[in-house]
């Protein structure tokens, strides 16, 4: 989910990933091993990678999740 998000925030700028990986300060073959889903990239350099994009993720607590509208009935119907 993340990385498809990565690839489509590049594609949107119509960055190169060489303008990417200088950027954010990170070697090219780290950035395509990530993208092509070879390896994980570490926390600080996905923050970089997500300052870079201007990608800005919003953690999900219980009290921001979607509840259904009409919640199940005990017993079942």
């Amino acid at each position: 989910m993340i990385r498809e998000m990565i690839q489509e925030e590049i594609k949107r700028q119509a960055l190169t990933r060489a303008e990417v990986v200088e950027r954010a300060a990170m070697p090219v073959p780290a950035l395509c091993n990530y993208l092509n889903g070879k390896k994980q990239l570490r926390g600080d350099t996905l923050e970089r990678l997500f300052a870079v994009l201007g990608i800005e993720l919003t953690p999900t607590t219980p009290d921001t999740v979607d509840r259904p509208k009409y919640p199940l009935l005990s017993g079942g119907i």
